[in-house]
């Protein structure tokens, strides 16, 4: 009963368009589904501190997860920052984990993730693509940092608990050879990733939109701009 209650929660939530003629959609089964795409599972603590840990303040987002040349698409999915890991909720106490071998692409509200080496820990992580320019793309890793509670000026002792806050460390990626370097987020820096001569054009589009060259919701367009040209 067990297994046939999973079966209809997954089969609800996921569905899977085949790249290959020979393994169409009505083919692929909860065990096929269950094999290829979710590593393992665990009970979701209702805790407030598990908001701290994912990406996304919300489980509904539509997503695809494109893996082994199979897109699966889901609606409750989420990134554990601190176990830097995909994981999708198909039940209110039960999430999944999915599996996420080098190759896999997650796309998930419009923002897409890819596994690099890290050149800080030396390990496949995940990071988020935000831009390319001019040959560079633009990616950040996220991660949590321990935020000290405020301090009583008047007993110098602390009056409140330490939180996890979120952060972004960004990263340009060069060449073939995708080698990774740090990359500090300013005007300065996105302006020397652009040919001079296109310089001028890119800060008045910037200008007339109203975009700015450090704010990253603002790249993207302003990239996509540049290589228009």
């Amino acid at each position: 009963m067990g297994n046939m209650k999973k079966m209809i929660l997954v089969l609800i939530v996921i569905s899977s368009v085949q790249t290959f003629a020979q393994l169409p959609t009505n083919n692929l089964y909860f065990d096929q589904v269950k094999s290829s795409l979710l590593l393992d599972s665990f009970r979701y603590k209702k805790s407030t501190n598990n908001n701290e840990i994912y990406l996304f303040e919300s489980w509904m987002n539509d997503a695809r997860i494109v893996q082994n040349n199979t897109i699966y698409k889901l609606s409750t999915l989420n990134y554990n920052i601190r176990n830097d890991r995909f994981e999708a909720k198909f039940e209110q106490d039960s999430i999944f984990v999915i599996d996420s071998p080098k190759d896999v692409v997650v796309e998930i509200k419009n923002r897409k993730f890819k596994r690099f080496n890290d050149p800080e820990t030396n390990r496949l992580t995940f990071f988020e693509i935000v831009a390319d320019i001019n040959g560079n793309t633009l990616i950040i890793r996220h991660g949590l940092k321990i935020e000290e509670g405020p301090i009583n000026p008047l007993t110098k002792e602390a009056s409140g608990p330490d939180v996890l806050v979120k952060k972004q460390d960004y990263f340009l990626m060069k060449g073939i050879d995708m080698d990774l370097e740090k990359f500090k987020l300013n005007k300065k820096s996105i302006y020397n990733l652009i040919e001079e001569k296109k310089r001028d054009i890119v800060q008045n589009f910037a200008k007339k939109n109203k975009l700015k060259f450090n704010r990253i919701s603002d790249l993207p367009r302003i990239a996509a701009y540049y290589n228009s040209l």
